[in-house]
């Protein structure tokens, strides 16, 4: 009796841990996201100073974010180990079910919170992707505008084919990228 009783209160003692780890991992994820829109709105202003700025701190805040994760993960893994919970599987939802409450519904709710927060920041980072490179992209057409290449004309193999020859020359953004 006394094992199980010990047992239990252990897991209500993880579960209060993993709660709180999952609020700090959803704060870090929200920062994130405010760093990611700062970033997309100096991609469109073409504020350079405002990018680095907020690519340097995603970068510590990133580092942080990782440990929290690396700490979560730890968790799960000694809950789903008491637990007898299959390791492969085990998420913080699987974990719910067998805590009582409050700690069930907290960590339901901060689960749903924290993927819709990965979601967003997801969707955010693939917009900054595709601003850079249009970005990329007219900063090459520009140089390459600079330099007077024209675009190449169209050349035929015996086949028929058509095929592009190649450029002229390059500029000197082709042999970065």
């Amino acid at each position: 009796m006394k094992d199980e009783e010990m047992q239990k209160n252990k897991l209500i003692e993880l579960a209060k841990v993993l709660v709180s780890t999952l609020q700090e991992e959803i704060s870090y994820q929200k920062k994130l996201l405010s760093l990611g829109m700062a970033k997309r709105e100096g991609l469109v202003k073409v504020d350079i100073k405002k990018v680095e700025d907020s690519t340097l701190n995603e970068e510590g805040l990133l580092l942080s974010l990782g440990n929290v994760a690396e700490k979560r993960i730890r968790l799960i893994t000694e809950i789903a180990d008491m637990l007898a919970l299959n390791q492969d599987n085990v998420s913080v939802n699987n974990i719910a079910a067998y805590v009582g409450e409050p700690y069930k519904s907290q960590l339901l709710s901060i689960s749903s919170e924290l993927k819709s927060v990965i979601k967003e920041v997801s969707r955010v980072n693939k917009q900054n992707k595709l601003l850079s490179e249009q970005s990329l992209f007219h900063i090459k057409e520009f140089f390459r505008i600079l330099s007077g290449e024209e675009e190449s004309d169209t050349a035929y193999t015996r086949r028929g084919v058509e095929k592009k020859s190649a450029p002229l020359h390059r500029v000197i953004i082709d042999q970065v990228a």
